[in-house]
């Protein structure tokens, strides 16, 4: 698996990512150090994903790309990101991601 050059996909049935059994050996298995994070819904999916991963992943560097990402309900949305980033969660635009070079620059960082 830690060959595999392309997307992962994961099917699930929940809002939580982490109803697919799978995704936690995934995790295991690759160990990231790095993951972008980007979709709808904030205060959903997004939400159990990201909390997910901080208490799975404490030493992976979590990156939310905030111009990605929306919310059901905007004022949730909004502290959700605040609080992710006072926990430590980079909070990143799509230009530093696509334009600036961030996954090309965390890729360098990690090979």
């Amino acid at each position: 698996m830690r060959a595999h050059k392309g997307d992962i996909l994961f099917h699930k049935h929940r809002f939580d990512v982490f109803t697919n059994p799978n995704v936690g050996v995934v995790l295991d298995v690759l160990a990231p150090d790095d993951i972008v994070l980007y979709g709808v819904a904030t205060d959903v999916c997004d939400k159990a994903a990201v909390e997910g991963l901080l208490e799975r992943r404490p030493r992976t560097r979590l990156f939310v790309v905030t111009d990605a990402v929306r919310g059901i309900d905007k004022d949730v949305s909004e502290q959700l990101l605040k609080d992710w980033g006072d926990e430590g969660v980079r909070l990143v635009r799509t230009k530093e991601v696509v334009e600036e070079g961030l996954v090309e620059e965390l890729a360098r960082a990690t090979a």
